[in-house]
């Protein structure tokens, strides 16, 4: 966990009193806080110096002599620069911790990108890692395979980058924006790829998923109209078994269908058929031969073929 790594680092019960120097807000996560709290510590976020020194001269008054063991323990957090007065970084061991620090071997301007939040993940990936220092491209590489499972080599179609997207996000996970951008300069200029809207679904997870409901309905039309057809091949096989998930759990809307026998069985989750207007529709159009062939009637046995389509209407 990266939260033991960054605790380690901090000179814990060699002084009362430390100032860490944390300019990629590493230490902002509950789960530090919280471990820095049950070695005895308090942490403070330092933003206004006539603010804490007031707070500090309240500790000092207590009497309590700096280089006890015991009384008040302070770890005084820096995320910018701030000016800290000569008297007070006297009294405070100073430290610095950064993404550099804790992953040498991948790019900090990546890392910087991330957020926090995947950072634990990225760590636990990297720490057994004994490679050769990593470009941008590489470390991004890196965590795609690593965190995310996600091959770009291996993925040479539209159809396999809309499984590798659907089943990322379905998974509940978010891609940062910088592997987003990544992803989208890759395959955006690639021959097999350049007459889609790779950039668009490329954009987010809400994107995404917008550009897939539009791409669901124009699919459901192609089964009703030849000159309709929809970018995303949703019969192939990686991606037909997430469909009745996505649209069960909220991902898609099913959307509106006047004729359920055209639809293959699969894909009927994401279909509404409203059943009485389909047979309103037959029975109008019946209703329609009828007229017609009421025009046309010479003889009883014309009236007994009117009546025989009404009897298999019904």
């Amino acid at each position: 966990m990266i939260e033991d790594v960054i605790v380690q680092r901090l000179p814990l019960n060699q002084n009362n009193f430390i100032l860490v120097y944390d300019p990629d807000d590493l230490m902002a996560g509950e789960k530090i806080v919280s471990r820095i709290n049950s070695c005895g510590y308090t942490l403070i976020n330092y933003e206004d110096p006539d603010v804490f020194r007031f707070y500090f001269e309240q500790i000092l008054n207590k009497g309590t002599d700096i280089d006890e063991t015991g009384g008040d323990k302070i770890i005084l957090r820096l995320t910018r620069n701030t000016y800290v007065p000569y008297d007070i970084q006297s009294i405070f061991q100073e430290i610095r911790i950064t993404i550099k620090d804790i992953f040498p071997g991948l790019s900090y301007t990546v890392l910087k990108e991330m957020g926090s939040g995947i950072l634990n993940d990225v760590y636990d990936a990297y720490k057994n890692y004994t490679g050769l220092n990593l470009d941008d491209g590489e470390t991004i590489d890196f965590i795609l395979e690593n965190i995310y499972g996600i091959f770009p080599d291996t993925i040479h179609t539209y159809e396999d980058l809309i499984k590798t997207l659907i089943k990322i996000y379905y998974c509940g996970k978010e891609l940062p924006e910088i592997i987003l951008n990544y992803l989208s300069k890759r395959f955006e200029t690639h021959p097999d790829f350049i007459s889609f809207p790779v950039k668009k679904i490329l954009s987010g997870k809400q994107s995404f998923f917008y550009y897939l409901q539009q791409q669901w309905e124009l699919y459901i039309k192609s089964f009703f109209e030849n000159n309709i057809r929809s970018d995303v091949n949703f019969g192939h096989a990686d991606i037909r078994v997430y469909m009745d998930n996505l649209f069960s759990e909220g991902y898609l809307t099913p959307v509106h269908c006047h004729e359920i026998q055209r639809i293959p069985v699969w894909a009927r989750d994401g279909v509404i058929y409203q059943e009485f207007l389909d047979k309103k529709k037959n029975y109008e159009e019946l209703m329609e031969k009828v007229r017609t062939s009421l025009e046309k009637v010479e003889s009883f046995k014309d009236w007994w073929g009117i009546a025989s389509r009404g009897l298999n209407y019904w």
